[in-house]
């Protein structure tokens, strides 16, 4: 009976561990390499240097999220401005 106690508290310990360290590890890890990849890779990611540095701030908790977010909104502005600039272009 102790015992089980004794393992549940050290799960629950362990899980907060891991929620705790896990993130800002991973958060490094991308970050790294993608400062390391060039400006064209990232233009292929559609993100720029300015999208990591801004990842890299102190009140970014996910990183991974923050770059996906980015990169969907300017996914969607430029589908926008496409449509927007579609129907005034005329080829004769």
């Amino acid at each position: 009976m102790v015992a089980d106690r004794l393992r549940k508290i050290l799960a629950r310990v362990a899980a907060d561990l891991r929620e705790e360290f896990g993130r800002p590890a991973m958060n490094r890890r991308i970050l790294h390499r993608l400062a390391s990849a060039s400006e064209e890779d990232l233009a292929r990611l559609r993100l720029t240097p300015a999208d990591l540095q801004a990842a890299a701030a102190p009140g970014v908790t996910d990183a991974a999220s923050f770059l996906t977010a980015r990169r969907a909104a300017r996914v969607a502005g430029s589908e926008q401005s496409s449509m927007r600039c579609g129907g005034m272009i005329q080829f004769e």
